[in-house]
């Protein structure tokens, strides 16, 4: 797993983003990379929301 200062991690990180993503009327995906390892893609919409609602919203793919 290779070496690092960091202390054993408590696995919230990804669970912290989906909450996130939802409350904005987003998503989240996870898939195999191109080049092996994960992708995670998080989906958000532009613009205004009304009512709780992303309908209609346009949307932006960002790859990092």
């Amino acid at each position: 797993r290779g070496w690092s200062t960091h202390g054993a991690g408590r696995g919230l990180g990804l669970a912290l983003v989906r909450q996130a993503a939802h409350r904005n009327g987003g998503t989240v995906e996870l898939d195999a990379g191109p080049d092996g390892g994960a992708r995670f893609t998080v989906r958000l919409p532009l613009g205004d929301r009304t009512a709780g609602s992303a309908a209609g919203a346009r949307a932006k793919e960002v790859t990092a």
